[in-house]
């Protein structure tokens, strides 16, 4: 017979709360107006600290984490438009 599963610890619970937060209020906004690049096709790879485009190469791995983020906003309560960006 196993163990029953621990509760995790308060404070890491609180810390994915605000984080879920962030994600939601703050961090999709954002990447959903700036991230796409309507010239090139694809997702800027960075963000400057006032939501501008960095300019420079647009590496793969981002072009996949961002189609997967966008994917999972609906899921983490996002009601923001998650489909067009997908569609960058």
């Amino acid at each position: 017979m196993t163990a029953p599963a621990k509760a995790p610890p308060a404070g890491l619970v609180s810390t994915l709360e605000a984080l879920k937060t962030w994600l939601v209020q703050d961090a999709y906004p954002v990447w959903a107006a700036a991230g796409p690049d309507a010239e090139l096709g694809g997702w800027h790879d960075r963000l400057d600290q006032t939501g501008a485009p960095i300019p420079g190469d647009q590496r793969a791995r981002v072009q996949a984490r961002q189609a997967w983020t966008f994917a999972q906003a609906p899921a983490l309560g996002w009601a923001g438009d998650w489909r067009t960006p997908m569609l960058w």
